[in-house]
């Protein structure tokens, strides 16, 4: 959405407005700043309903979790 220029072409297609316009969305709802993750919580519930409803075989390990959450830090 912020990297790749297609991204906003497909977000213009998608929700059928110009694609200047979909620039000032995304500038005006979305700043990448407002997105950057600096919490989560509610991991625990999230990953026992997705194993409830079978989204995913068994929870994450730490080991998992770690590696996943130390990618958004970058």
């Amino acid at each position: 959405m912020y990297t790749d220029p297609a991204a906003i072409k497909a977000y213009s297609e998608f929700s059928g407005i110009a694609e200047d316009v979909a620039v000032q969305v995304r500038e005006e709802f979305f700043p990448k700043k407002a997105l950057a993750l600096t919490s989560l919580s509610g991991v625990d519930d999230a990953t026992k309903d997705a194993v409830e409803m079978k989204f995913m075989r068994e929870p994450l390990t730490k080991s998992q979790l770690d590696e996943f959450f130390a990618s958004y830090a970058k």
